[in-house]
């Protein structure tokens, strides 16, 4: 009943992995806020005028992905 736990090296090795990978992927995803509103307005005859959350939707859709 008392033994030390050993947990192998590989173990937070792959943890730092993950935890840069899932930095890396929300970097790109903030980036989309900054063009949020010009792309607004590029777009802004193809979507509804006078919703200002068409652009927002997209990056709420892929959260909602990565989630998943």
């Amino acid at each position: 009943m008392n033994k030390k736990s050993h947990y192998p090296v590989y173990r937070y090795v792959i943890l730092a992995v993950f935890m840069l990978i899932t930095v890396a992927i929300e970097i790109q995803w903030l980036t989309h806020a900054a063009v949020a509103r010009p792309a607004e307005v590029f777009y802004g005859g193809q979507f509804n005028p006078d919703s200002i959350l068409n652009i927002d939707f997209l990056a709420m859709i892929y959260m909602v992905a990565f989630l998943v």
